[in-house]
């Protein structure tokens, strides 16, 4: 284990850079594993059931085998299918567009045309205001029981954030990263400074309809660390 140091947001952005490029190779090998076990399985497959079509010496154990090849295959198919969908999550982001000038001369253009009134504001009732109980509850410090629960809330096996790593990597090695992600979050409420990186925002096109032809026909969304 290497001992990092520096600021607690960039030792967590260096762990999180070494364990992508680990995940990285280990799955670019574990998903040509199952390629080519893939491929064995239906050749074995293939063996067999044209041995039952032939009627030829054909035992009970091997109806038997027969059956852990399929099931062996389907299994290896769905690991297969679940590696196709996590790249493809990391593709998306990949592919993904930056704050392009483009969009930021159009989100200029649209603030020019809006207007901000001072007056005329509604009355706040008492009863709407924050009492002293809330006050003091939105002034405490941040706790670790509360980074867990926003953590565990998320749903499982989102699209992946922009550090490449989904809610569920933190949710099943919380026990591992929990410290380190805790450092890094305590430490911008304790000194309110946040790395340029964890700005950075993803602008997605979103299609409205089946057969988009149109910018009208797609939405943006920004997504953010």
């Amino acid at each position: 284990m290497k001992n990092d140091f520096g600021e607690e947001g960039m030792v967590l952005q260096r762990k999180i850079n070494r364990t992508l490029e680990a995940l990285f190779f280990w799955s670019k090998s574990k998903c040509k594993d199952l390629n080519e076990l893939k491929v064995q399985l239906k050749i074995e497959i293939l063996e067999l059931q044209s041995k039952e079509a032939m009627g030829n010496d054909w035992p009970a154990q091997d109806l038997i085998l027969l059956r852990s090849k399929i099931h062996e295959l389907n299994v290896s198919l769905k690991r297969l299918s679940t590696w196709w969908n996590q790249r493809a999550k990391a593709w998306w982001l990949e592919e993904g567009d930056y704050n392009s000038s483009c969009f930021i001369t159009l989100q200029r253009l649209e603030g020019m045309n809006r207007s901000c009134q001072l007056s005329g504001w509604l009355k706040i009732l008492d009863n709407q205001k924050l009492n002293d109980e809330d006050i003091q509850v939105l002034s405490s410090n941040f706790l670790v029981m509360e980074l867990k629960k926003s953590v565990f809330q998320q749903g499982n096996n989102r699209s992946a954030s922009m550090d490449g790593l989904t809610s569920s990597f933190y949710k099943y090695y919380w026990d591992i990263v929990w410290k380190d992600l805790w450092n890094a979050v305590n430490s911008f409420f304790t000194n309110g400074c946040m790395r340029k990186e964890w700005k950075d925002t993803l602008i997605v096109l979103i299609a409205n309809v089946n057969n988009p032809l149109f910018p009208s026909n797609y939405r943006p969304i920004s997504y953010a660390r």
